[in-house]
């Protein structure tokens, strides 16, 4: 027992005098991760970086074997040989993965190595979480009523909501029992959060449902091609030909023209849309109005060149609506009103003898009216008296007006006093005659006086004088008479 105890005091003693050796252990770190694209989609590449580091306080070099990224037992990604490490230092290493599913992957990025003069292997673990998500760029289909054997129209918008742009966009459209035009377009870039849109066309064939089919085929930025769809289901409708025809003269100046309304009540756009006139007293040149859609309305102006004040036209619309030719008609009454010469404000005043009429030729109409003379018509009972047996008024523009007076005698009961108006519209010569009635203190031919009652003043005393010198003359002729007698 003893001697047990003094061989562990050898050994104790022993071993305090052999001299101690270490070796210092590298300071691996994996300092960072990153992932690139931060949201990526599916079939989306994408590349997981991560930093491994020999910090500052190491003293050894550290060879990396190997890096790779997991989850559980499955390995996405592996890169060998990778390098050394001397202290202070730092290595990144990419690793690159895609997944075809959506959703958060759960990951982690495993380091082994070893340093100098050591077998033994080193591990590192980081973990690293991805959310796969399956976004598009947005498409819309937007379309106006789908009618039966009819052309409609539609249009697409994409609408970029992703984090990046997108390039070599190409939008198509087909369909199921439709007949599509105007069916590709193409963008080399939609920036984020941009929108472009597309328009088309489309028939639908036969009474069944059909379909409408968006795809937009394009490339993220990261350079992955993909691929959304948007789908429409559409029901026909029966197409309905509703167009209304409204007309109406109008008159600007000494022009005339039928407006002629057309209104699409139906359900189809009706195209190629043409406006004639027929008239017997007119002439018209035809209007066009293209393409009217359902529900609204467009107004066609035919000019018309009158042969005669009045006339009735035949109005005629003829288009195409799908696959009809329509046609519908309607009338119209046009008037044309050229300068017309009417007497407005007329006054008669009988003045020494003489009847004096005045007023304002007016012009009636929608044109001037030159040359315009007012006279007296002379009959058995009236007779043009001086000083204006007729007036010289000139142009009277169109629904204006110019003062004039003239001048007659009158013998026996006279009610009217007729006056010829001749007036010059578009170099033809028109007259008119217009019998201006006479008030009941106007009709007798009896001298009435017109004078001031002063006047009347005067002439009594003068009267008066007149048939006293009368009477002295008749005795003073009397008595020279009895005087020659007694001779």
């Amino acid at each position: 027992m003893k001697r047990n105890y003094a061989l562990l005091v050898v050994a104790i003693v022993l071993l305090g005098a052999v001299p101690a050796t270490t070796v210092a252990a590298p300071l691996i770190s994996i300092s960072n991760v990153t992932v690139s694209p931060g949201q990526p989609t599916p079939g989306e590449a994408v590349t997981v970086e991560a930093t491994v580091q020999n910090l500052k306080g190491s003293s050894s070099v550290f060879h990396i074997d190997g890096i790779s990224l997991r989850r559980g037992t499955t390995e996405y990604a592996r890169v060998e040989d990778v390098g050394t490490l001397s202290a202070d230092s730092s290595l990144t290493v990419p690793l690159t993965v895609t997944f075809e599913e959506p959703g958060t992957k759960r990951l982690r990025v495993t380091v082994w190595g070893h340093t100098d003069g050591k077998s033994d292997s080193q591990n590192l673990r980081y973990p690293v979480t991805i959310n796969v998500a399956d976004n598009h760029p947005r498409l819309d289909i937007d379309v106006n009523e789908s009618v039966t054997d009819a052309e409609s129209k539609g249009r697409v918008t994409i609408a970029n909501g992703l984090d990046s742009k997108i390039q070599n966009v190409e939008l198509s459209v087909d369909g199921k029992n439709v007949e599509v035009r105007n069916d590709r377009d193409v963008y080399a870039v939609l920036e984020s959060g941009s929108e472009e849109t597309t328009s088309f066309t489309f028939r639908p064939q036969g009474t069944e449902p059909h379909t409408l089919e968006a795809t937009l085929r394009y490339t993220t930025d990261s350079g992955t091609t993909r691929t959304v769809n948007q789908t429409r289901r559409l029901e026909p409708e029966s197409m309905a030909d509703r167009v209304v025809l409204e007309a109406t003269s109008n008159t600007d100046g000494d022009t005339v023209s039928a407006s002629v309304l057309v209104r699409n009540q139906g359900n189809v756009p009706v195209e190629n849309v043409t406006v004639r006139a027929d008239s017997a007293n007119a002439t018209f040149r035809q209007g066009f109005a293209q393409s009217i859609q359902p529900g609204e309305s467009k107004r066609v102006v035919l000019n018309a060149t009158m042969s005669e004040d009045t006339a009735t036209a035949d109005v005629v619309a003829t288009y195409e609506a799908g696959d009809i030719d329509g046609r519908k008609t309607t009338s119209v009454e046009l008037v044309q009103t050229p300068g017309t010469i009417g007497l407005t404000g007329l006054d008669v005043v009988r003045e020494d003898g003489k009847l004096h009429i005045s007023g304002s030729a007016s012009n009636l109409g929608t044109t001037d009216a030159d040359s315009v003379i007012v006279s007296v018509v002379k009959t058995d009972a009236v007779t043009p008296a001086y000083p204006n047996r007729q007036f010289f008024v000139g142009t009277v523009p169109a629904s204006e007006f110019v003062s004039f007076d003239v001048y007659a005698t009158a013998s026996g009961d006279v009610s009217s006093v007729p006056l010829k108006v001749t007036y010059l519209v578009d170099d033809e010569r028109r007259q008119r005659v217009i019998d201006v009635p006479l008030a009941e203190d106007s009709k007798s031919v009896k001298q009435q006086s017109t004078t001031t009652n002063s006047r009347s003043n005067i002439l009594v005393p003068a009267a008066i004088g007149g048939v006293v010198i009368l009477a002295v003359g008749g005795i003073i002729l009397y008595a020279w008479r009895n005087s020659r007698g007694g001779d």
